[in-house]
């Protein structure tokens, strides 16, 4: 039971990220490495993308194993085009705090990858 509302716990906050990505999507689209074309259609697209994920893991059912595994990719898209790139570029007085947002991203991935894994051995029971 704890486990399953620590579930849903995380898909609120991953659906609430999703839903700020959209609202602040023009603030957003700074943040992606200029490489990448159409900034702000990808900044969209990951918020629906992880409102999709909250959604899944919320229903709990067959999708929610590799929606879990897709949105921790998605995640560990994000620490290497958005936070490494700050994390490195930043000012002295700032690396830290960026470094933090860094590990708190990855920490967000592992947990996805958690739920997955719960989902999997919930399921082969």
């Amino acid at each position: 039971m704890s486990s399953r509302l620590a579930s849903v716990v995380y898909a609120l906050m991953i659906g609430a990220c999703g839903v700020l990505n959209l609202i602040n999507a023009d603030e957003l689209k700074h943040l992606l490495p200029v490489f990448i074309p159409a900034g702000v259609i990808w900044v969209y697209l990951s918020g629906f993308a992880l409102i999709g994920a909250s959604i899944a893991i919320m229903q709990n059912n067959q999708l929610s194993r590799p929606v879990s595994y897709m949105l921790a990719g998605l995640i560990f898209v994000f620490i290497f085009l958005v936070q490494l790139k700050k994390a490195t570029s930043a000012p002295d007085n700032m690396k830290l705090i960026y470094l933090e947002d860094l590990f708190k991203d990855a920490a967000l991935a592992m947990g996805a990858i958690i739920i997955g894994n719960f989902k999997r051995s919930k399921s082969s029971s």
